[in-house]
């Protein structure tokens, strides 16, 4: 295999690696995080007027930055990936052929357009629903606190999947 086709196809599948290696830690992190903080039972003085779950928003406020940063490596290792598919394709003819090559182009389709509605659509809401969770959690304001969690939550079920 020529040096660019090498380097190339590392990088590619490098790429892929990471981004399914970030998603599946990040999965992994929220499994362990949510469970442990609840265990603690912690009581934040920020949110004292708050009558829910304290454990919950403590937990959140922890894997909301995980969670950014996920979304920054998997936006990252995309860009990656379409390029160095494209640079393979244009300088190291290595274009997808056979059923193999199409399904991988396929599920490389699938990916992208799950990154892109999670990045621009569902990420977006989500976290401003959990903003406004929290500022009224802080505020004492249940009712409200409550409606955004719920929100969240609807949006959490499509985010798992």
């Amino acid at each position: 295999m020529p040096r660019t086709r090498a380097v190339v196809h590392t990088f590619h599948v490098a790429a892929l690696g990471v981004w399914l290696g970030s998603l599946l830690m990040t999965g992994v992190a929220a499994a362990i995080l949510f469970p442990t903080m609840k265990g603690l039972d912690p009581k934040l003085p920020a949110f004292a007027e708050y009558t829910g779950d304290h454990w919950m928003i403590a937990a959140g406020r922890a894997a909301d930055r995980i969670f950014s940063i996920n979304d920054a490596l998997q936006l990252a290792c995309a860009l990656v990936v379409v390029v160095t598919l494209a640079a393979g394709a244009v300088w190291c003819n290595l274009r997808p052929t056979g059923l193999r090559g199409v399904l991988r182009l396929l599920a490389l389709c699938v990916a992208l357009v799950a990154l892109g509605f999670q990045l621009f659509v569902l990420a977006p809401r989500m976290s401003l629903n959990l903003k406004t969770y929290w500022q009224a959690a802080q505020a004492g304001d249940r009712p409200l606190a409550d409606r955004h969690q719920a929100a969240f939550s609807t949006d959490h079920t499509t985010a798992q999947n």
